[in-house]
């Protein structure tokens, strides 16, 4: 929230929710915010993504089988689905360009611990008309991916 003037929060994984557990709010008089508790079961949600993204493509497959996460037509293992997962893991972030809402623009990274494992994700969001408008996607990415760096360092990661 510092370095971007945005909201900027913490989730945590339940085998098929990310739950928000801390949220620094933005200054801004027209933000994004959630409240600690929210509950994000959508694959447009990029902290579900980064959950996702995390696990084996078969335990992957099997939970969008099971909950299917707000995708219609989920047709398995061979589903654009798992390409945009591939991409999250290789580009270390998920986006949310006006995916759950046509007003939110989220980005998230993991947050790990001594061992590796995946143990929360940090977001940042904003109104995406002012992401639009003033160019701070990089911005955004960037700020998420140290903020998550630092915590991931803090945990022993």
């Amino acid at each position: 929230t510092h370095a971007t003037k945005e909201t900027s929060a913490l989730a945590v994984w339940n085998a098929t929710e990310a739950i928000v557990v801390e949220q620094y709010a933005s200054p801004h008089q027209v933000k994004h915010s959630a409240s600690i508790g929210t509950r994000y079961t959508r694959f447009a949600s990029s902290s579900v993504r980064i959950f996702l993204a995390a696990l084996p493509a078969e335990d992957a497959d099997r939970l969008l089988t099971l909950h299917g996460f707000g995708i219609d037509g989920y047709s398995g293992p061979g589903d654009a689905v798992h390409d945009v997962l591939a991409q999250i893991r290789e580009q270390g972030i998920a986006v949310n360009d006006g995916e759950t809402t046509v007003d939110e623009y989220g980005v998230s990274a993991p947050v790990r611990d001594y061992r590796g494992e995946l143990v929360g994700c940090i977001t940042a969001s904003a109104p995406r008309s002012r992401v639009q408008h003033t160019g701070s996607h990089e911005v955004l990415h960037q700020a998420v991916l140290e903020a998550a760096a630092r915590t991931t360092a803090r945990l022993g990661g």
